[in-house]
């Protein structure tokens, strides 16, 4: 069962992430840190992860899988340019 999920930055070696509150002690935080959420909260946003993951997971079964970005307006120098989905200015 998921407690968290959670990244570093390579910016500054930090952690951002988001942490079930009744699991946040077992992976060393504390309650001053951000991101830790009520259980009702972390099963709602899980629920909608999910739905949100086998709506795309249905798309690609079908053959819908385009590989565009959002506008025309990204990056010309990067080799993954056809399929990021960076925005121009960010």
């Amino acid at each position: 069962r998921c407690a968290g999920v959670s990244f570093y930055k390579i910016r500054d070696g930090g952690r951002s992430g988001l942490w079930q509150e009744n699991h946040y002690q077992d992976l060393g935080l504390t309650k001053r840190n951000a991101g830790i959420l009520p259980v009702q909260e972390w099963e709602e946003l899980t629920s909608l992860f999910t739905q949100s993951l086998r709506g795309y997971l249905e798309k690609i079964f079908s053959g819908e899988f385009p590989i565009a970005p959002r506008n025309e307006q990204v990056c010309t120098f990067c080799a993954y340019r056809s399929i990021c989905r960076r925005e121009a200015g960010q």
